[in-house]
């Protein structure tokens, strides 16, 4: 099983994609979600995005590698 998500992994979530999260966290204030739920809805969010971040990155490694040893045949 995949390590859960680290702090310092949601710092490196871009500030546009911050931004996102605040306007949809503004959005569920203004549809009178509880407190908790604005809270969950919005740290469940950063993870998923840090997760998918940390694919991609591990993706494009991966794609590199494969590119690279292709070149040398």
């Amino acid at each position: 099983m995949e390590a859960l998500i680290k702090q310092d992994e949601l710092q490196k979530l871009s500030e546009e994609t911050i931004h996102k999260i605040e306007e949809f966290k503004f959005w569920l204030k203004s549809k009178r979600y509880s407190h908790n739920t604005i809270d969950t809805y919005t740290e469940t969010l950063k993870r998923f995005y840090a997760f998918m971040l940390k694919k991609l990155y591990q993706t494009l490694l991966m794609m590199t590698l494969f590119y690279s040893i292709i070149i040398t045949f």
